[in-house]
Parts: C-alpha cells; sequence; structure tokens
C-alpha cells in the first residue's frame, strides 16, 4: 500500500457538481435535499476510517433508499440509491462529464500514478473503500476514493467489512502500516525461487497486522509481485557476473538496493522486500546469482 494525503477535494462540493448534471430534475432536486445526509456520512465515514471500525457503519448500508429487491442478476436497486451511485458511474468515470477533472485528480495522486493498493502497477481506475452499491452515501466522497490498477480493483470486489480485521488498508488512513516491515520475501533452490508472504513482527498492533494480511491475501499481491522478480533479477546478476563481484560485495549491492527501495518506495514495496531477502541469503549471494 502506497501512503497517501487526504484529497483536497471539498466533499460536500464534489457531491453538488456530480448532482448538478443528474438526468431528471426530480433526481437533481432529490440530490440536493440529501446533501446534509452525504455530508454526515462522509463524516462518520471518516472518523471510522481513522480508527478502523468501518464494520460499524452498518446503518448507512444500502442508504437512503433500502436494500435491493429481488435477486442477481435481475436485482433492483432504489431509485434514489441508484441515482446516488450514478453521480459517480455517469458523472465522474465518463471522459467529458462534469466531475472527470475530479475523477482523474484522485486516480494520479499516488505517487508516479501508481495503483496505491499494490504500489507496482499503474492506476487505471479508483477503488471504493467502501463499496458505493452498498454505501450509496459515498459514492462521490473523495476519501473513499483511493487510485487503483484495475487488478487490485477487481480482486477486493465489493468488500463490506464484518470486522475490525477483514479490512483492506486504506491509503489515506491507515499510515501506520508503513512504520512495520510486514512484507517479507523467500529465496530457496536450486532452482532459484523466491515467493512473498505477509509476516507482521510481534510489536506490529494486532488489528493492523490482521488487516495488513487481509489486504495481502485479498488483492493476491503474492502472485502479482513473484511475476516481477525473474526479470529484476536477471538484469542484476548479469551485471554482478560482468563485474566479477565477490559475495562480500554482491551482499552490499542488494542490500544497497533494498535500503534505496525502502526509501524510495516505501518499506514494504516487492522490491525492497526481494533485495532484503537476497542480501542475507548465503546460497544465494555466494553461488546461485552465478546461474541465474
Amino acid at each position: 500500500m502506497l501512503p497517501l494525503p487526504m484529497p483536497r477535494l471539498d466533499a460536500a462540493e464534489l457531491f453538488a457538481l456530480c448532482s448538478s448534471t443528474a438526468k431528471t430534475k426530480a433526481d437533481r432536486a432529490a440530490l440536493q435535499v440529501l446533501t446534509p445526509d452525504v455530508v454526515n456520512a462522509v463524516a462518520e465515514y471518516e472518523s471510522a476510517a481513522e480508527t478502523q471500525t468501518l464494520h460499524t457503519l452498518k446503518h448507512l448500508r444500502h442508504s437512503p433508499g433500502g436494500p435491493p429487491t429481488g435477486t442477481p442478476p435481475k436485482t433492483k436497486h432504489a431509485p434514489i440509491n441508484r441515482a446516488l451511485t450514478n453521480g459517480y458511474t455517469t458523472r465522474m468515470v465518463p471522459e467529458g462529464r462534469i466531475g472527470h477533472s475530479a475523477y482523474l485528480k484522485l486516480r494520479s495522486s499516488a505517487p508516479d500514478g501508481k495503483c496505491s493498493l499494490c504500489g507496482h502497477i499503474t492506476a487505471g481506475t479508483l477503488d471504493h473503500q467502501l463499496p458505493k452499491m452498498l454505501y450509496p452515501l459515498l459514492a462521490v466522497a473523495p476519501s473513499n476514493l483511493a487510485p487503483a490498477c484495475l487488478p487490485c480493483n477487481t480482486a477486493k470486489g465489493d468488500v463490506d467489512p464484518v470486522d475490525a480485521e477483514q479490512q483492506t488498508l486504506n491509503p489515506y488512513f491507515d499510515h501506520e502500516a508503513e512504520e512495520y516491515t510486514w512484507l517479507r520475501a523467500r529465496v530457496t533452490g536450486p532452482p532459484f525461487t523466491a515467493t512473498f508472504h505477509a509476516l507482521p513482527p510481534p510489536e506490529m498492533p494486532d488489528v493492523l497486522a490482521a488487516r495488513a494480511q487481509f489486504h495481502f491475501r485479498r488483492l493476491k499481491l503474492a502472485d502479482l509481485y513473484v511475476s516481477q522478480v525473474g526479470g529484476a533479477v536477471r538484469v542484476d546478476c548479469q551485471e554482478l557476473k560482468d563485474w566479477g563481484r565477490t559475495p562480500p560485495e554482491v551482499r552490499d549491492h542488494f542490500a544497497r538496493k533494498a535500503e534505496l527501495w525502502s526509501r524510495s518506495g516505501g518499506r514494504n514495496c516487492w522490491q525492497a522486500a526481494l533485495y532484503s531477502e537476497l542480501a542475507t541469503n548465503t546460497w544465494f549471494t555466494t553461488e546461485d546469482y552465478l546461474q541465474v
């Protein structure tokens, strides 16, 4: 996860903007009446996000129109709830619509335009921390919208937290997670094999540690990170072989790269985890780097 500063967009102003071009006059009037409800819902959401208690917001679920009727795929949502979610799907996402500039601003807010959930793939959409179809009052709340890649957005799905621990990390509110090194790589062989694991240290708060593990599992980050290892390691090893480096120099090389990635990409980026493991792996630094 990439920790992000809170969006500077005002929730009430963005809601008013996205509501101003609702399809019908009746929808525009109904949405305007809901402005205080949206403002209150956003305040509740932000307070709960700060205390890792989003699971306590069940009273906002399907508000204000109530639960949908019917069964998938023929589920029918309350008209007012649909009008609320359309503020995002039809008035923020499409190019040229009134809220699209806000959409682009939020989508590009992570360093280098990356996904804030995996920290690796370019962000191609926005992820709702609390799903818009379950929490329509939060559909266009800036603090509920984080830059995400399509794979992470799809893997996360419409997660509705059932308790404090089963919540993905929130880029705007869970900066504390980056105060601990919880992403680890393991290298074994021969043949060279790398795996990634969420292994929070004992001093990490229990709930936050559980959420880091849930985040890692839910977004399938192990598979994503493993897929990047081969190309990166081959380039490093070829360079080290060309230079004729000794095992101590190999260890120093990877330790330096781990430090640089930790400083530039965060201590829990996959590169920092991988290079930290390579720097301390005796088998790799004495034998296998010559074979990669």
